[in-house]
């Protein structure tokens, strides 16, 4: 797991040979309520079973959060109003 700029997303997976994958979790996520940082890391996880974000995904997210889908909307409206580090190119005034 690396806490790393990773654009505009809170986290990402990716799949690496075996079972070496590699978690990548924004900066911004640790600022963010202990409840909202749970649920980012645990969607993250999820995506080392299941790629996608499928029927099966949220399955098994919920069971680990049932609340998932309430703390993904919560996160997605905090989102939208939160920077996440980027900067604006030359010119994009």
């Amino acid at each position: 797991m690396t806490v790393r700029d990773v654009g505009n997303r809170w986290g990402t997976y990716r799949q690496g040979e075996g079972e070496n994958g590699r978690v990548a979790l924004h900066w911004a996520v640790f600022q963010l309520p202990a409840h909202l940082v749970d649920y980012v890391i645990a969607h993250e996880l999820a995506h080392i079973k299941i790629a996608g974000h499928g029927p099966d995904y949220w399955t098994l997210l919920r069971r680990a959060i049932p609340d998932c889908e309430a703390r993904k909307e919560e996160l997605d409206d905090l989102g939208r109003r939160l920077w996440l580090g980027q900067t604006a190119a030359a010119g994009d005034g």
